[in-house]
């Protein structure tokens, strides 16, 4: 199955069409659409994991339960600056890095116990070493310090050990960033 979803924002209003699809005859299993304030958005991305699991008829443990309702953040600020940030890391590019930094930073700076923008820096810096103008040294001791800040305030996630793994690939640490990545896949299951 796989899920797909799109979401309009209209100034602070949000319309969110999510479904659920068999991917070997190609039908929809389940749809939903929410209308939602953007401040919610946390909690509907929660609400549609928690319904995708029961339409699949997944049996989650107590933790994975506690995971998938888990925010990110309570800074509804800090998580639509971590959204921007990551809206421009996924254009590939020197200003998208560039960009996604400076929003990650900003995301960090309003919550400093934002696991998921510090997890999420370490592949931009791995990205931009070398190629910006920024030191390839300098590039990876940041992101290595993203990556062990994010493993700091939270062990369990899975992006967090995969940018562990970005890093120390980088390092030349083989073992290190397959024992990372294999955290990682722990973590995605």
């Amino acid at each position: 199955a796989i899920v797909t979803g799109r979401i309009i924002q209209q100034g602070d209003n949000l319309q969110i069409s999510v479904e659920l699809m068999d991917t070997s005859d190609k039908t929809q299993m389940w749809g939903e659409q929410y209308h939602r304030r953007a401040s919610d958005l946390q909690a509907v991305q929660a609400e549609v994991a928690r319904t995708v699991t029961q339409k699949l008829r997944v049996r989650l443990t107590g933790v994975q339960e506690q995971q998938l309702s888990k925010r990110a953040t309570e800074n509804e600020q800090a998580y639509q600056l971590y959204l921007t940030a990551v809206f421009h890391q996924r254009k590939q590019n020197l200003d998208g890095y560039k960009k996604a930094l400076d929003y990650f930073d900003q995301a960090v700076a309003l919550d400093p116990n934002f696991a998921l923008a510090f997890a999420s820096m370490p592949p931009v810096y791995a990205n931009l070493a070398g190629t910006s103008g920024l030191d390839a040294k300098e590039a990876i001791a940041k992101g290595k310090a993203a990556a062990q800040k994010a493993l700091q305030l939270d062990d369990t996630l899975a992006v967090a050990h995969s940018g562990m793994a970005i890093i120390l690939r980088y390092e030349w640490d083989w073992s290190g960033a397959e024992s990372e990545y294999k955290r990682a896949m722990w973590g995605f299951l």
